[in-house]
């Protein structure tokens, strides 16, 4: 059964660990000594074909799901999973703060935006996520752009967030939007 999540990568296994696969495996595996410079290769028997432990490695991917993968890998579908990921960190940032703190923080989602607010008695101040047609912009509450995201789907089956040209997983999106805010955000709205 083929791997939902991709090809899966794993190291070429030492001598000693083909030694002990074989061992384990019974009838039917056949080890070969690699020669100078290759990889060792095990060669298993099913049936009348031989193949290495590659061409089933090959055979298992040939099933993974890239259409349904790719279907997901869109803003809309991104962009929901990263409001989920904000509430939680704002509810796990509110449930850090200490007792009777003068501030909270809190989501407000209207559309196609949704916002990160800190409120005090002494002002607010918050970070503006928008779904955009090509990009999720995160700005800030003078509605000055921070940065954008947007969107790859690599070799590997894998969906994955660009900042500034450099791939991200969603929590490094949520740490480079909302870190100052939520941990220095109290502090720079009283002064």
């Amino acid at each position: 059964m083929g791997n939902p999540e991709g090809p899966a990568r794993r190291p070429e296994p030492s001598h000693g660990a083909l030694h002990a696969i074989i061992q384990g495996s019974g009838a039917g595996a056949v080890f070969f000594p690699a020669l100078q410079g290759e990889p060792c290769r095990l060669f298993f028997e099913s049936g009348r074909h031989f193949g290495t432990m590659n061409d089933k490695v090959e055979k298992d991917t040939s099933k993974f799901d890239w259409v349904t993968k790719r279907s997901l890998c869109s803003l809309p579908s991104v962009f929901n999973a990263l409001r989920l990921q904000v509430e939680e960190d704002v509810k796990i940032r509110n449930a850090l703060r200490p007792h009777n703190s003068p501030y909270e923080f809190s989501v407000a989602a209207n559309g196609d935006d949704f916002s990160v607010l800190l409120e005090a008695k002494d002002g607010h101040r918050s970070v503006i996520f928008s779904l955009c047609e090509h990009a999720i912009l995160v700005r800030g509450d003078n509605g000055n752009k921070m940065f954008e995201v947007t969107l790859t789907f690599n070799d590997e089956g894998e969906c994955r967030l660009n900042v500034n040209e450099k791939e991200r997983d969603l929590w490094q999106v949520r740490r480079m939007a909302l870190e100052e805010l939520l941990f220095r955000g109290y502090q720079a709205g009283k002064s």
